[in-house]
């Protein structure tokens, strides 16, 4: 009988990391699982208050896309899919038993990058659109082209780790170089935009110092796994982890409850709401007194 209700993550087993020395365990992959279950959960509720809310459902529209993205995102990592064995640099991380003597094959998820890609750019959008009064009529030209650099800087942030990670020479550090530009470019414009020019309240404003602190700790991971060798793929799984939640799952929701506070839905007194049409001026007769 008790077998009847035994439950194990069968993933790594039904997908095995073939022709991968240094590779994702079941101890990882339920770490995954449990980072899916949370986008999901995410996902669900924004989801919920986007059909509630009215007005105030933009930035829940914007949060559930970006929980989403990376549901789907953590739901292929967790299942041991969407990856390719690359062969390490470095040997910091060894096995007692490679596949190849002396070569060292490490087992990159390239399905995280491409959910870091799909992701970035809402994340951005969330953050402009409420810096900037939580309406699209503030949306000026100036505020588009900013969004639109925003964009391409995180892509290149985006691709020159996910090219990076897949080269084997150490031409990768190339690429990191190049995304770790891209990077620090990116954050410079969204703080210079931050306290200069949009409006935000004292607790979003510490969220987006939160998100500059876990972005900038996304290059250190990658140093430490895809370019360095020098943690195991859990540990790299569960790192990733624990910054995805962060910045695409909790940063997200702070900024859409502080929008929400910040927009005023009009009064409504049955089902009209509590709004008077100004009525065109009729010209007095003479001698008529206003009323």
């Amino acid at each position: 009988m008790p077998a009847l209700f035994e439950r194990s993550n069968e993933a790594v087993s039904l997908n095995p990391p073939t022709g991968a020395d240094l590779h994702l365990t079941s101890h990882g992959s339920d770490w995954l699982w449990a980072a899916f279950s949370l986008f999901g959960v995410f996902a669900v509720a924004h989801a919920g208050l986007f059909l509630f809310k009215g007005k105030k459902s933009v930035g829940h529209i914007a949060a559930l896309s970006v929980n989403a993205i990376l549901a789907f995102t953590y739901f292929t990592l967790a299942s041991d899919l969407g990856w390719a064995a690359v062969e390490t640099e470095f040997k910091h991380v060894t096995v007692s038993d490679p596949l190849f003597e002396d070569l060292y094959y490490r087992q990159v998820f390239y399905a995280r990058y491409i959910g870091w890609f799909l992701g970035w750019p809402v994340l951005l959008f969330l953050v402009e659109f409420v810096g900037n009064g939580s309406t699209f009529s503030s949306f000026t030209p100036r505020l588009f082209a900013t969004y639109a650099l925003e964009v391409g800087g995180s892509e290149v942030f985006v691709l020159g780790l996910l090219i990076g990670s897949l080269i084997s020479s150490t031409y990768k550090w190339g690429y990191f170089t190049f995304s770790t530009v891209s990077l620090l470019f990116i954050m410079s414009i969204l703080n210079y935009n931050i306290f200069k020019h949009y409006t935000y309240s004292t607790i979003a404003k510490l969220s987006l110092l939160l998100l500059d602190l876990v972005w900038i700790l996304y290059p250190v991971a990658w140093g430490l796994a895809d370019g360095g060798n020098v943690i195991q793929s859990d540990s790299e799984n569960v790192f990733y982890g624990v910054l995805d939640l962060i910045l695409f799952a909790f940063i997200p929701t702070i900024l859409v409850f502080q929008s929400n506070n910040e927009v005023e839905e009009p009064v409504v007194v049955g089902n009209h709401a509590d709004s008077k049409e100004l009525e065109p001026e009729v010209p007095r007769a003479s001698g008529e007194t206003a009323v």
